[in-house]
Protein backbone atom coordinates (compact mmCIF):
# COMPACT_ATOMS: atom_id res chain seq x y z
CA UNK A 1 0.00 0.00 0.00
CA UNK A 2 1.09 3.77 -0.42
CA UNK A 3 -1.04 6.84 -0.01
CA UNK A 4 -2.00 9.61 -2.83
CA UNK A 5 -1.15 12.90 -2.56
CA UNK A 6 -4.35 13.41 -0.93
CA UNK A 7 -3.07 11.00 1.83
CA UNK A 8 -6.17 7.92 0.74
CA UNK A 9 -4.41 4.26 0.25
CA UNK A 10 -3.57 3.33 -3.34
CA UNK A 11 -2.14 0.06 -4.42
CA UNK A 12 1.38 -0.64 -4.16
CA UNK A 13 2.46 -4.30 -3.85
CA UNK A 14 -0.88 -4.86 -2.95
CA UNK A 15 -2.89 -4.32 -6.20
CA UNK A 16 -6.61 -4.55 -4.68
CA UNK A 17 -7.84 -5.42 -1.33
CA UNK A 18 -11.46 -6.26 -0.09
CA UNK A 19 -12.99 -6.32 3.65
CA UNK A 20 -15.70 -8.64 4.92
CA UNK A 21 -19.05 -7.52 6.00
CA UNK A 22 -17.91 -5.78 9.24
CA UNK A 23 -14.18 -4.76 8.07
CA UNK A 24 -12.50 -7.04 11.07
CA UNK A 25 -11.06 -9.44 8.32
CA UNK A 26 -9.10 -7.49 5.34
CA UNK A 27 -7.53 -9.48 2.54
CA UNK A 28 -4.66 -7.65 0.18
CA UNK A 29 -4.16 -9.54 -3.74
CA UNK A 30 -0.10 -8.82 -3.84
CA UNK A 31 0.85 -8.87 -7.47
CA UNK A 32 1.77 -12.24 -8.86
CA UNK A 33 5.15 -13.70 -9.59
CA UNK A 34 6.60 -9.70 -8.58
CA UNK A 35 10.23 -10.04 -8.83
CA UNK A 36 10.00 -6.90 -6.58
CA UNK A 37 13.07 -7.38 -4.45
CA UNK A 38 16.04 -5.38 -5.80
CA UNK A 39 18.00 -8.87 -6.02
CA UNK A 40 14.55 -10.08 -7.97
CA UNK A 41 12.90 -12.07 -4.92
CA UNK A 42 8.93 -11.76 -4.67
CA UNK A 43 7.09 -9.39 -2.12
CA UNK A 44 5.15 -12.81 -0.74
CA UNK A 45 2.04 -13.10 1.92
CA UNK A 46 5.01 -14.44 4.28
CA UNK A 47 7.37 -11.59 3.24
CA UNK A 48 5.24 -9.36 5.10
CA UNK A 49 4.11 -11.43 7.80
CA UNK A 50 7.55 -11.88 8.41
CA UNK A 51 7.81 -8.16 8.43
CA UNK A 52 4.95 -7.48 10.66
CA UNK A 53 6.11 -9.85 13.36
CA UNK A 54 9.41 -8.18 13.51
CA UNK A 55 8.15 -5.38 13.83
CA UNK A 56 5.55 -6.24 16.77
CA UNK A 57 8.98 -8.29 18.35
CA UNK A 58 9.62 -6.85 21.80
CA UNK A 59 13.23 -7.61 21.02
CA UNK A 60 13.10 -4.92 18.19
CA UNK A 61 11.84 -2.58 20.02
CA UNK A 62 10.27 -1.14 17.20
CA UNK A 63 8.77 2.77 17.99
CA UNK A 64 5.92 1.83 15.82
CA UNK A 65 5.03 -1.48 17.00
CA UNK A 66 1.45 -0.09 18.32
CA UNK A 67 0.39 0.83 14.69
CA UNK A 68 -0.24 -2.65 14.05
CA UNK A 69 -2.03 -3.08 17.29
CA UNK A 70 -5.45 -3.43 15.38
CA UNK A 71 -4.34 -7.04 14.16
CA UNK A 72 -5.51 -9.63 16.75
CA UNK A 73 -3.16 -10.18 19.48
CA UNK A 74 -0.94 -8.13 17.91
CA UNK A 75 -1.09 -5.92 21.51
CA UNK A 76 -0.50 -9.27 23.81
CA UNK A 77 2.87 -10.36 21.32
CA UNK A 78 4.29 -7.14 21.83
CA UNK A 79 3.83 -6.66 25.32
CA UNK A 80 3.01 -9.06 27.50
CA UNK A 81 4.92 -11.89 25.31
CA UNK A 82 1.85 -14.13 23.44
CA UNK A 83 2.83 -16.36 21.20
CA UNK A 84 4.15 -14.61 17.86
CA UNK A 85 1.98 -17.60 15.71
CA UNK A 86 -1.65 -16.21 17.46
CA UNK A 87 -1.36 -12.81 15.36
CA UNK A 88 -4.19 -12.64 13.08
CA UNK A 89 -1.73 -12.25 10.06
CA UNK A 90 -2.08 -15.56 7.49
CA UNK A 91 -1.06 -16.28 3.84
CA UNK A 92 -3.78 -17.74 1.94
CA UNK A 93 -1.26 -18.50 -0.88
CA UNK A 94 1.74 -16.42 -2.03
CA UNK A 95 0.17 -13.79 -3.45
CA UNK A 96 -3.01 -13.17 -0.92
CA UNK A 97 -2.39 -11.93 2.73
CA UNK A 98 -6.08 -12.22 4.90
CA UNK A 99 -5.02 -9.77 8.07
CA UNK A 100 -8.11 -10.82 11.04
CA UNK A 101 -8.38 -7.33 13.16
CA UNK A 102 -9.53 -7.05 17.20
CA UNK A 103 -12.86 -5.81 15.75
CA UNK A 104 -14.15 -3.83 12.68
CA UNK A 105 -11.31 -1.76 11.46
CA UNK A 106 -12.45 0.05 8.21
CA UNK A 107 -9.39 2.57 8.40
CA UNK A 108 -6.39 -0.22 8.22
CA UNK A 109 -5.72 0.01 4.52
CA UNK A 110 -4.49 3.59 6.04
CA UNK A 111 -2.45 2.13 8.27
CA UNK A 112 -0.90 -0.52 6.06
CA UNK A 113 0.03 2.12 3.88
CA UNK A 114 2.37 3.71 6.37
CA UNK A 115 6.30 3.14 6.22
CA UNK A 116 6.70 1.13 9.42
CA UNK A 117 4.57 -1.42 7.57
CA UNK A 118 6.74 -1.78 4.10
CA UNK A 119 7.95 -5.28 4.16
CA UNK A 120 11.51 -6.17 4.94
CA UNK A 121 13.48 -8.67 2.95
CA UNK A 122 14.02 -11.62 5.27
CA UNK A 123 17.10 -13.37 4.28
CA UNK A 124 18.94 -9.76 4.68
CA UNK A 125 17.76 -9.35 8.08
CA UNK A 126 18.55 -13.11 9.07
CA UNK A 127 22.36 -12.47 7.49
CA UNK A 128 22.91 -8.84 9.34
CA UNK A 129 20.42 -8.00 11.84
CA UNK A 130 19.58 -4.80 12.28
CA UNK A 131 22.45 -3.33 10.22
CA UNK A 132 21.30 -4.63 7.14
CA UNK A 133 20.21 -1.58 6.09
CA UNK A 134 23.76 -0.24 5.97
CA UNK A 135 25.66 -1.02 2.73
CA UNK A 136 29.14 0.26 4.81
CA UNK A 137 28.79 -3.27 6.97
CA UNK A 138 27.28 -5.60 4.48
CA UNK A 139 29.11 -4.81 1.59
CA UNK A 140 26.46 -4.76 -0.51
CA UNK A 141 23.55 -2.69 -1.85
CA UNK A 142 20.40 -2.68 0.38
CA UNK A 143 18.38 -5.25 -0.71
CA UNK A 144 14.58 -3.55 -0.88
CA UNK A 145 11.06 -3.17 -2.89
CA UNK A 146 10.74 0.47 -3.23
CA UNK A 147 11.00 3.03 -5.87
CA UNK A 148 14.59 3.83 -4.41
CA UNK A 149 17.52 1.74 -3.94
CA UNK A 150 19.84 2.97 -1.23
CA UNK A 151 23.31 2.78 -3.02
CA UNK A 152 25.65 4.85 -0.56
CA UNK A 153 25.73 5.80 2.70
CA UNK A 154 28.56 8.22 3.89
CA UNK A 155 27.90 8.27 7.15
CA UNK A 156 27.44 11.96 8.40
CA UNK A 157 28.25 12.95 4.69
CA UNK A 158 25.61 12.06 2.15
CA UNK A 159 23.04 9.47 1.52
CA UNK A 160 22.46 8.31 -2.22
CA UNK A 161 19.75 6.42 -3.50
CA UNK A 162 18.70 4.79 -7.08
CA UNK A 163 15.56 4.10 -9.51
CA UNK A 164 14.87 0.21 -8.71
CA UNK A 165 14.25 -1.29 -12.24
CA UNK A 166 12.20 -4.11 -10.07
CA UNK A 167 9.53 -1.73 -8.74
CA UNK A 168 6.33 -2.76 -10.46
CA UNK A 169 5.68 0.92 -11.40
CA UNK A 170 9.27 2.02 -12.27
CA UNK A 171 8.13 3.04 -15.66
CA UNK A 172 6.55 6.02 -14.13
CA UNK A 173 9.48 6.77 -11.95
CA UNK A 174 11.22 9.46 -13.63
CA UNK A 175 14.48 10.19 -11.66
CA UNK A 176 17.40 7.84 -11.81
CA UNK A 177 19.18 9.36 -8.69
CA UNK A 178 18.85 11.22 -5.58
CA UNK A 179 21.48 12.77 -3.74
CA UNK A 180 20.91 13.28 -0.31
CA UNK A 181 23.22 15.60 1.67
CA UNK A 182 23.56 15.37 5.60
CA UNK A 183 23.79 18.77 6.38
CA UNK A 184 24.34 20.48 9.97
CA UNK A 185 21.09 22.03 10.60
CA UNK A 186 23.36 25.46 12.03
CA UNK A 187 23.76 25.79 7.97
CA UNK A 188 20.33 26.68 7.88
CA UNK A 189 19.70 28.25 4.19
CA UNK A 190 23.36 28.16 3.22
CA UNK A 191 23.52 25.56 1.13
CA UNK A 192 20.27 26.27 -0.63
CA UNK A 193 21.34 29.70 -1.11
CA UNK A 194 24.84 28.60 -2.69
CA UNK A 195 22.84 26.46 -5.01
CA UNK A 196 24.56 23.35 -3.63
CA UNK A 197 21.18 21.70 -2.84
CA UNK A 198 17.70 21.93 -4.96
CA UNK A 199 15.40 22.37 -2.20
CA UNK A 200 15.64 22.95 1.88
CA UNK A 201 13.22 23.30 4.78
CA UNK A 202 13.04 26.81 5.78
CA UNK A 203 14.25 27.09 9.45
CA UNK A 204 11.28 29.20 11.77
CA UNK A 205 14.31 31.96 12.18
CA UNK A 206 15.13 32.29 8.58
CA UNK A 207 10.62 32.35 7.52
CA UNK A 208 10.52 36.23 7.50
CA UNK A 209 13.70 37.02 5.67
CA UNK A 210 12.43 34.58 2.94
CA UNK A 211 8.88 35.66 2.81
CA UNK A 212 10.61 39.52 2.26
CA UNK A 213 13.36 38.02 -0.16
CA UNK A 214 11.99 38.81 -3.92
CA UNK A 215 13.40 36.19 -5.42
CA UNK A 216 12.88 33.15 -2.62
CA UNK A 217 9.35 34.31 -1.72
CA UNK A 218 8.85 32.91 -4.99
CA UNK A 219 9.91 30.24 -4.52
CA UNK A 220 8.48 29.12 -1.14
CA UNK A 221 5.96 26.21 -1.00
CA UNK A 222 3.61 24.91 1.98
CA UNK A 223 3.22 21.38 2.03
CA UNK A 224 0.95 19.12 3.59
CA UNK A 225 2.15 16.77 5.88
CA UNK A 226 0.55 14.14 7.64
CA UNK A 227 1.40 14.62 11.05
CA UNK A 228 0.27 16.76 14.21
CA UNK A 229 2.23 18.33 17.03
CA UNK A 230 0.80 18.02 20.12
CA UNK A 231 0.56 17.34 24.01
CA UNK A 232 -0.46 14.78 25.59
CA UNK A 233 -0.87 14.80 29.53
CA UNK A 234 -0.41 11.36 31.47
CA UNK A 235 -4.27 10.25 32.19
CA UNK A 236 -3.15 8.21 35.06
CA UNK A 237 -1.49 11.19 36.90
CA UNK A 238 -3.68 13.65 38.84
CA UNK A 239 -5.26 15.67 37.90
CA UNK A 240 -5.32 15.08 34.45
CA UNK A 241 -6.99 11.64 35.43
CA UNK A 242 -9.76 13.68 35.83
CA UNK A 243 -11.52 14.34 31.93
CA UNK A 244 -13.28 17.47 33.06
CA UNK A 245 -9.57 18.77 33.82
CA UNK A 246 -8.43 17.70 30.80
CA UNK A 247 -11.48 19.74 28.87
CA UNK A 248 -10.10 22.50 31.17
CA UNK A 249 -7.09 22.47 29.71
CA UNK A 250 -8.08 22.10 26.17
CA UNK A 251 -10.50 24.93 26.61
CA UNK A 252 -7.92 27.67 27.73
CA UNK A 253 -5.39 26.76 25.06
CA UNK A 254 -5.29 29.43 22.87
CA UNK A 255 -4.24 26.76 19.65
CA UNK A 256 -4.21 30.36 16.96
CA UNK A 257 -1.91 32.29 19.10
CA UNK A 258 0.51 29.10 19.76
CA UNK A 259 0.23 28.57 16.02
CA UNK A 260 1.25 32.43 14.94
CA UNK A 261 4.00 32.61 17.27
CA UNK A 262 5.74 28.66 16.79
CA UNK A 263 4.62 27.78 13.89
CA UNK A 264 4.10 31.12 11.52
CA UNK A 265 2.25 29.36 8.56
CA UNK A 266 1.03 25.66 10.13
CA UNK A 267 -2.22 25.29 10.45
CA UNK A 268 -4.09 25.05 14.71
CA UNK A 269 -5.04 21.68 15.15
CA UNK A 270 -8.66 21.37 16.97
CA UNK A 271 -8.59 17.63 16.80
CA UNK A 272 -6.42 14.77 15.72
CA UNK A 273 -7.86 14.18 12.44
CA UNK A 274 -6.81 17.19 9.97
CA UNK A 275 -9.54 18.60 7.62
CA UNK A 276 -9.44 17.00 4.43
Amino acid sequence: MTYSVDFEPIPDWAESWEANADASVWTFNLRPNNGGFSNGDDVTADVFIYSWKRLLNPESAGAYASILFDILNAEEVNTAGADPETLGLKAIDDWTLEVTMVGPRGIFPVIAGYAACFPTHPPSVEEFGDEYTDPNITGQDVISNGAFLLKEWVHDVRCTVVKNPNYWDADNIRLETIVNPIIPAEQGLLPYEAGEIDWSVVPLAELPRVQADPVMSNELEKWVEPLIWKILPGTNVAPFDDIRVRRALSHCIDRDRINELINQGGDPAYCLMPPG
